[in-house]
């Protein structure tokens, strides 16, 4: 099967959810955080909130931005290279749910046209040149993109077996979820 193969960013899991009535969420693994809380996840979030309640207000639409905060004190070891700088939200996928149903109208992984529909290009088209937002475009990141790749336990051994100095290892992105392949010889050395 065709997967798209995404670094493995060792940070901490993050969702943000715009509903159209510009109500928003920010979730950790296991909780809720209130935006006003002002932690990493909070500060990680605040460049993505304005776009994402735009569009979904727009659109009519709720809108489930996936990804990993990275940055300055998380998940501070001696391998992670992913943990320096402010925090940052990563993007690496969306959903959009018809708030009326509840149901997924579409979803994918950001990079490619044939899984993910909506570009952060798409998400600031009704900004003006001089709007602050624009400025702020910028400063969006995502998880880094790979590639395409068949998935063969070939290729999960390559990562397997790949140097701490590459990362953690990858995320094999497929249409029915994703799995890790982890570098052993990042783990040897947390």
């Amino acid at each position: 099967e065709e997967v798209l193969v995404t670094r493995k960013l060792d940070g901490s899991s993050c969702t943000i959810i715009a509903e159209p009535n510009g109500t928003i969420h920010i979730c950790s693994r296991s909780m809720e955080l209130k935006p006003e809380c002002g932690n990493k996840y909070t500060h990680a979030a605040e460049i993505w909130l304005d776009p994402l309640k735009d569009y979904a207000k727009r659109n009519n639409i709720i809108i489930v931005a996936r990804g990993e905060v990275t940055g300055e004190g998380i998940n501070k070891n001696g391998a992670n290279r992913d943990c320096h700088g402010e925090a940052t939200f990563n993007l690496y996928g969306t959903w959009f749910i018809d708030p009326v149903s509840q149901t997924i109208k579409s979803r994918g992984y950001f990079g490619t046209s044939h899984h993910f529909t909506v570009t952060i290009d798409d998400i600031y088209a009704h900004s003006l040149p001089d709007c602050p937002m624009m400025r702020k475009r910028e400063l969006l990141k995502t998880v880094p993109i790979l590639g395409t790749a068949i998935c063969t336990k070939e290729l999960l051994q390559k990562y397997v077996d790949a140097p701490a100095s590459e990362g953690e290892g990858v995320v094999l992105n497929h249409l029915h979820g994703s799995f890790k392949s982890k570098s052993q010889d990042y783990y040897s050395k947390i």
